[in-house]
């Protein structure tokens, strides 16, 4: 399979280029091991499963050990189910006894364990889409872009919402539309040569240094001497036999679609000491900004400390970091929530603006306007209520108080330590927000299930497994007259081969059921049976949550509680900077990471949960980015 681009033939694989001795027209074929041949010469992406946090050894009453979730409904006979709702309590001296403290050294460890390894081989990343529109953009003038390539190249394989640079491939579906956006790049180019290389008089030597020199830009210093002079031969012969214009568009074209370009590695891929600065530089600059060092102002001659500051204090950088959060709470696009206009005709395009509108609002305000974010500013309560309907929009405040709720001027006082005040407040930080609510809903309910994987899966990263087979073709929950959605679940998941998941899983969704699926308040479902929220909570492992209280076994029947026993828990945190992890260094965490993650843990655990401060420890801890 192959098309034409200016003066040369472009293989899915190969490359086909004009070069020969004394640029004479002999034909090369360069393969994409040969042109990425200043990378390694071979790229792994084994992967390690997270390792299982161990049971707890010190409880108020012992845990079961952490369960095996999976990540979809299975359905099979009904069976009896661990004590759930209707059970009764802990007494109250029982719940508020204190368990034997430990060191946050000792935390980090129980959830880290692995000692890590030195002796890895670096992995090879594709530019995801957002990277490839920033790179583009520090090549190239604004006036040659005409569209991002994010509007025409689809979008990239996902897991767990994020992009996975070593998943990332070139394929039949991407391949052509970025090819065609490239081709429309090279056009424009065309008509205005001098915006890219300014040799005006189109002289050998003026081509061939200027030409070098957007070489080297462009595979970002990563790039031996002897690939800069066989394009540079490629581009001044191209100029003399097709003229300056054209022969600058193909050579925009050819860089453009080459692997040197299109593709990154981890720092220790070269096996040349020259581009060890280089590696390091484009891993942080990529990891912390999708931008390469050219479009940050950054020069090898830095050192990681002061990349690393310079990175942080970036737009580019705060950009990335929203990115993240987003994806992170896998809130969906305009247009994408899975919500029926049948069944919820009051779901119009503006109201899906509201609510978008009110989530960008409430982390502007919490956490990406401010110099230290702090991740207990979007999950714990520091303000009260009033002054945290203050900061919504008029229209969208009344959503987050029931009709019979006192308004904002009279709301109460919302404790954070020792306790909760429960009785007034319906909602508590980001994940009682209508729109992340409504992103795990739908198309025609609340779907609990669906929201409790994502909170096993992405909140709280308890391991996983896949479902039995036999059970997937049962999957379905039934239609019971009169029945709630709770009663429905429960009837469907009770089977002894479901339970080891669902007794997790659906407790997960189950207090948030009087979250509507547009995330509005209801203490009653449509068939005017009361909604039953109460959950135990005894999945969390061992330590201690903020409040000193033991983590093994809470019961709870208010949603806000529940919000704020698990966001306080360690199980959350250490979940929140593996999927940090996860997120920036574009795949997954594996046993040899722990080291990093460990110092990461740490770091966001006793800067006060500060996430700017968590993110320059990644950066700055070997061997994430600096030579190996």
């Amino acid at each position: 399979m192959s098309y034409r681009l200016g003066n040369f033939l472009i293989f899915t694989g190969v490359v086909v280029i004009g070069i020969g001795a004394g640029g004479q027209g002999v034909l090369k074929l360069v393969t994409w091991s040969d042109a990425n041949s200043t990378m390694a010469d071979t790229f792994t992406a084994a992967t390690v499963p997270t390792p299982t946090v161990p049971s707890p050894s010190v409880a108020r009453r012992p845990a079961p050990p952490p369960p095996q979730l999976a990540a979809a409904p299975a359905v099979t006979s009904a069976a009896p189910e661990p004590r759930l709702a209707g059970a009764a309590p802990p007494s109250s001296a029982e719940a508020q006894r204190p368990i034997k403290a430990v060191s946050l050294e000792e935390t980090a460890q129980r959830y880290f364990p692995g000692e890590g390894s030195r002796s890895v081989i670096p992995r090879l990343l594709r530019l995801t889409r957002e990277q490839i529109d920033i790179t583009v953009g520090a090549l190239l003038p604004e006036r040659y872009i005409a569209t991002r390539v994010k509007a025409v190249m689809p979008r990239d394989p996902l897991k767990d919402n994020y992009e996975y640079g070593d998943m990332l491939a070139l394929n039949s579906a991407n391949l052509f539309p970025l090819a065609d956006w490239i081709t429309g790049i090279a056009e424009r180019v065309a008509k205005e040569p001098t915006g890219v290389i300014d040799c005006q008089s189109a002289a050998e030597e003026c081509l061939r240094a200027k030409g070098g020199e957007f070489v080297r830009k462009a595979f970002r210093n990563n790039v031996t001497d002897a690939k800069v002079k066989k394009i540079a031969d490629f581009y001044v012969t191209g100029a003399k036999d097709f003229g300056f214009p054209r022969a600058t568009a193909d050579l925009v074209a050819m860089v453009l679609n080459l692997p040197d370009f299109l593709f990154r590695a981890e720092p220790g891929a070269s096996k040349q000491p020259q581009f060890v600065a280089a590696e390091r530089l484009q891993s942080i600059s990529y990891t912390l900004a999708d931008s390469p060092p050219s479009g940050l102002g950054l020069n090898p001659n830095l050192s990681a400390a002061a990349a690393v500051d310079k990175v942080m204090k970036s737009k580019l950088s705060r950009d990335k970091f929203k990115r993240f959060v987003m994806s992170w709470l896998e809130i969906v696009e305009p247009g994408e929530f899975r919500i029926s206009k049948e069944k919820y005709p009051q779901f119009d395009a503006a109201r899906e603006a509201a609510m978008l509108q009110q989530v960008e609002t409430f982390l502007e305000k919490r956490l990406f306007a401010n110099d230290a974010p702090r991740l207990k500013d979007i999950t714990q309560p520091t303000k009260d209520i009033a002054e945290l309907l203050e900061e919504v929009s008029p229209a969208a405040a009344p959503s987050l108080m029931s009709a019979s709720a006192p308004r904002p001027s009279a709301a109460p006082k919302l404790k954070v330590t020792p306790r909760l005040v429960t009785s007034a407040p319906q909602r508590l930080g980001i994940f009682s927000e209508p729109a992340v609510i409504a992103s795990h809903s739908g198309p025609d309910g609340t779907r609990p299930i669906r929201r409790g994987v994502f909170w096993a899966r992405k909140v709280l990263c308890l391991p996983a497994t896949d479902p039995p087979k036999a059970l997937l073709s049962k999957a379905i929950i039934p239609e019971i007259p009169d029945a709630t959605e709770r009663e429905r679940i429960k009837q469907a998941t009770s089977a002894a081969d479901c339970r080891g998941c669902h007794h997790v899983i659906d407790r997960l969704g189950f207090f948030q059921e009087k979250y509507d699926a547009l995330g509005n308040w209801r203490t009653r479902e449509d068939n005017s049976r009361e909604i039953d929220t109460r959950i135990l909570i005894d999945f969390l492992g061992d330590g201690s949550n903020e409040r000193g209280m033991s983590e093994n076994e809470i019961d709870t029947e208010s949603p806000v509680e529940a919000l704020q026993i698990l966001t306080q828990s360690t199980q959350f945190k250490q979940c929140f900077v593996r999927q940090m992890f996860r997120f920036y260094m574009g795949r997954d965490d594996e046993e040899k990471d722990h080291p990093v993650l460990k110092k990461m843990f740490t770091t966001f655990m006793s800067k006060d949960e500060n996430i700017l401060e968590t993110l320059k420890t990644l950066a700055l801890t070997e061997p994430t980015f600096a030579s190996r």
